[in-house]
């Protein structure tokens, strides 16, 4: 490319990358046409030597469509045109071609990664782009925005799952979740991102605070969740200690029913045999056959009398505890249903939303030391994770991406005040006019 002076005009510069856009077919020109005129010119020479080794896409398509004999390799090294015959090797070099287009692709998402993680990470991207920036300072800049992103897909995955324990029941709350915890993600993530963006280290030192209280917060509901299947034990074992005095309370009523039960069926279950020992008595009796306690003679004498009056007696009496023992059943019963929904108004039921778990999170530290190591490990590392930002803005030494800003800031200051007392310098000389300029507006 030839250009007319060291800084050309902006025009050119355009015109420029526009043919080699066209030449390239490159989709990401009007991103570059958006950078200042220092930027453009770099990108400018990289485009330059990717098409001073670029294949000619006719002949490309030649290859691919796997015509040996007829397609010609147009190399441009150096400004010559060279033809090299592909019959000998085809594949190879059309292996050779779809890696290197495979390889723009890639150069091309890798840098929309670039520019994403630096927007993260607030930088200025005229100032990042100037050539005064090496390239240990760009990967800086990008280390801080994928800090910054981690920060924010850890407070997303936070947010939504302490969201999931609040919205379980209903049909829409997966949605709901996912929604709202994208949104605190982002509100954590603009958070860091002020913070990492700020150019005093002081000012970052006076958020450090804010920051471990937002990672804290975001410690949390994540901790939890890997702690999810002993959350879930720990919540059934303080559901029955809740309600272990209404559970003692109904089993002492139905012991209570259960005892009148088997009280009455003994009783019916003794009359029952009564009466069936003094009818074998009286048979006895009348035929003779001789038994333990019984006369042994033939005929329905004194003795044969007073086995059916014991028989009638013992009659009467079981008649007496069966009507004793349905009536009873009858009472049982209903005295059970009592019983039950006594039981369900006194019963305790569990909930699984995230104050109960993380009582139970509390719970389970309490009695388990290896869960309390854990738990504070889990902690620990997400609250790492949410910090990462805040110690590497930290520990990045002042360079010259800094002092850039700052020039830039302070240039700008001075400019502004440069202008305020132009204009203050601009009134005092002409009182004047500007009284002429008040009483016309008066008049009007």
């Amino acid at each position: 490319m030839n250009r007319s002076s060291d800084t050309p005009d902006r025009s050119v510069l355009l015109k420029e990358l526009e043919a080699l856009s066209l030449r390239l077919e490159l989709e990401e020109a009007e991103m570059i046409a958006s950078m200042p005129n220092t930027a453009i010119e770099q990108e400018l020479s990289a485009l330059t030597l990717i098409s001073a080794t670029s294949v000619d896409r006719g002949q490309v398509q030649e290859l691919e469509s796997g015509n040996e004999t007829t397609a010609r390799d147009t190399l441009i090294i150096g400004g010559h045109i060279t033809d090299v015959s592909l019959s000998d090797q085809p594949a190879a070099s059309h292996k050779r071609l779809k890696a290197e287009r495979s390889g723009d692709y890639i150069s091309a998402l890798v840098r929309m990664a670039i520019r994403f993680f630096q927007f993260l990470s607030k930088t200025d991207f005229d100032v990042i782009c100037d050539p005064s920036c090496t390239r240990l300072t760009r990967t800086s800049r990008t280390s801080l925005g994928v800090a910054v992103f981690l920060a924010g897909v850890t407070a997303f995955l936070s947010g939504t799952y302490a969201l999931s324990t609040v919205f379980d029941s209903y049909a829409w709350g997966t949605f709901a979740a996912l929604t709202i915890g994208f949104v605190y993600g982002c509100i954590f993530l603009l958070i860091d991102r002020e913070m990492v963006g700020s150019q005093s280290k002081r000012a970052v030192l006076v958020r450090v605070p804010l920051a471990i209280g937002m990672c804290f917060i975001v410690a949390i509901p994540l901790e939890m969740k890997f702690l999810d299947g002993n959350i879930d034990k720990e919540l059934r074992v303080m559901n029955v200690k809740e309600n272990e005095a209404a559970l003692k309370l109904t089993r002492d009523r139905q012991e209570e029913l259960e005892r009148g039960t088997r009280e009455l069926q003994d009783a019916v279950s003794h009359y029952r045999d009564e009466v069936s020992f003094w009818e074998k008595a009286a048979e006895a009796e009348t035929v003779g056959r001789v038994r333990t306690g019984r006369t042994g003679k033939v005929g329905a004498g004194p003795a044969y009398r007073e086995a059916m009056r014991n028989r009638e007696a013992s009659a009467a009496a079981l008649a007496r505890h069966e009507m004793e023992l349905k009536r009873y059943a009858e009472l049982a019963e209903v005295e059970r249903k009592r019983i039950y929904a006594d039981y369900n108004v006194a019963y305790i039921p569990q909930t699984a939303d995230f104050l109960a778990r993380y009582e139970a999170l509390v719970q389970l530290k309490s009695t388990s030391a290896a869960a309390a190591v854990v738990s504070w490990g889990l902690r620990g590392l997400f609250m790492l994770i949410g910090l990462l930002p805040i110690l590497l803005k930290l520990s990045l030494p002042f360079n010259e991406y800094d002092a850039l800003v700052e020039s830039r800031l302070r240039l700008l200051i001075e400019r502004v005040h440069m202008l305020g007392k132009q204009r203050l310098d601009e009134l005092s000389r002409a009182p004047s006019m500007s009284v002429r300029a008040g009483e016309s507006v008066a008049d009007v």
